[in-house]
């Protein structure tokens, strides 16, 4: 299963246009959210930064609709729903790439 997802995202990244934005952004705010949040919960239930990146993402191409798109065959067709596709490591290797369905919907709690 880890070797079809992992020739899937290879095949994703050599056939699929990509492109790349790079932007600061102060994260103090959002930083001391998550510390008070995680703070009344126990050590196996607390939140990752990364859900505020997914989030972040989520809402923004909710905003922008030109960059939610699926691609199928040789074009992109624009998709109403927002749905992440997130690559993750695992420790003893691997990979898996769940998908966050209606991610712009989504609590981060």
């Amino acid at each position: 299963m880890r070797q079809t997802i992992a020739a899937a995202m290879a095949r994703a990244k050599r056939e699929i246009p990509h492109y790349y934005l790079a932007h600061t952004i102060d994260l103090h705010r959002a930083l001391a959210w998550l510390a008070n949040e995680n703070a009344k919960r126990p050590a196996t239930e607390r939140l990752l930064a990364n859900v505020l990146l997914l989030k972040a993402v989520a809402l923004a191409v909710r905003q922008v609709p030109e960059l939610n798109a699926v691609w199928r065959g040789d074009r992109a067709e624009p998709s109403a729903r927002v749905h992440l596709g997130v690559a993750i490591s695992l420790r003893g290797g691997g990979l898996v790439a769940p998908a966050v369905h209606d991610a712009d919907c989504r609590s981060v709690i």
